[in-house]
């Protein structure tokens, strides 16, 4: 890790009459996995969606090797979207599109490689998630795990420096959640990605964080590695990891 790929100063948004973000700082550096927490509806995904130049701050900067994405213009903006990847929640599979198709998608929408090269890479892609020889299933016919890998193989194939993950192990069950943490980490490896990863799991947190921030009340209340977060004895960060209730607070 060196230089800081993604550099959040002093952002802040307001959604209707919702304060959500306000002033949030955070330095995230190349080749670094940076997962951030928080309270359900306390602003990570919109602090997801402003990395990717979705949403532009109220007031702040958000700085990515060198562009401003809360100034820059749509032209340019969409050349710096192509160097991210996105994993949704859901996956966000089209389910009229065979894995292939899915997979093939943002090349095909390029249109810069034929389609005999686009095969190969499809390939490639999921090999890498483990799904060889999956091309012709369709979503419906996949396990939960498996829509996640092939929304992770769709996401990386165009080799991302950036990829952002949201909820990465929602609703799947510990074998197969460790198995997309192990996932993560070989493509961040394998294809030298830059990752922030948004999760309410912890496990994960831990497995696959290098750094780990907090949003708390619309602002990153720390950034610290796992084994500090994980020993944290601050009342707000104890109570968030180790998941204790307002109500439990005399304990501390």
């Amino acid at each position: 890790m060196s230089a800081h790929l993604l550099d959040l100063i002093d952002v802040h948004k307001t959604l209707g009459a919702q304060k959500v973000l306000r002033g949030v700082n955070l330095q995230i550096a190349e080749g670094e996995n940076m997962v951030i927490i928080g309270r359900s509806g306390g602003g990570k995904s919109v602090l997801l969606r402003h990395i990717m130049g979705l949403v532009r701050p109220d007031k702040g900067q958000v700085w990515y090797r060198g562009h401003d994405l809360a100034t820059i213009s749509e032209e340019n903006l969409t050349f710096v979207r192509r160097e991210m990847g996105m994993l949704f929640q859901n996956g966000a599979l089209f389910d009229s599109l065979n894995v292939g198709e899915n997979v093939a998608f943002s090349l095909r929408e390029e249109g810069k490689l034929a389609e005999a090269d686009i095969q190969k890479e499809v390939q490639r892609a999921l090999k890498i998630v483990d799904l060889p020889g999956q091309e012709n299933k369709m979503p419906s016919e996949l396990s939960g795990g498996m829509r996640k890998r092939v929304a992770l193989a769709r996401a990386a194939i165009s080799r991302p420096k950036l990829m952002l993950y949201d909820e990465p192990t929602a609703g799947l069950d510990p074998i197969v959640s460790d198995s997309i943490n192990k996932l993560i980490l070989r493509l961040g490896e394998d294809l030298n990605m830059t990752a922030i990863i948004v999760t309410h799991d912890m496990v994960s947190a831990y497995e696959i964080a290098d750094r780990i921030a907090m949003l708390h009340e619309g602002k990153i209340y720390c950034v610290d590695t796992p084994q500090t977060i994980q020993n944290s004895e601050d009342p707000i960060i104890k109570r968030f990891v180790r998941g204790i209730s307002a109500e439990t607070d005399a304990i501390f």
